[in-house]
């Protein structure tokens, strides 16, 4: 099962269970939202092949190059579709996903 489609089936389960809460299911919507939360995350930190496609907007992208799958953030030129750096030299860019989110202290 793909991922996209777990996010929708606990969704409806979620929304079933919320019809009917009278505050008894109220852990087990937490859990499913949770649940959701975190196959959000995994989706978002997958990598996607240039092949398959490329960022819709400009920015930053962690991107993986070369046939050794070097990784490094550079940015992407939308009107160009190309990917720029001063960090390292690219060439053969295989595949990017976005950048992790900041790191927040707990």
């Amino acid at each position: 099962m793909e991922i996209k489609k777990a996010i929708e089936e606990i969704k409806r389960d979620k929304e079933s269970f919320e019809r009917v809460n009278h505050g008894g299911f109220t852990e087990k919507i937490k859990s499913f939202e949770m649940a959701i939360a975190a196959l959000e995350t995994q989706q978002k930190d997958k990598w996607i092949p240039v092949s398959e496609r490329l960022p819709k907007n400009e920015g930053n992208y962690v991107i993986a190059f070369r046939k050794s799958g070097e990784i490094c953030v550079a940015w992407y030129e939308e009107a160009e579709e190309t990917w720029e750096t001063d960090a390292c030299y690219l060439d053969n860019v295989l595949a990017w996903m976005p950048l992790p989110e900041p790191y927040k202290p707990e």
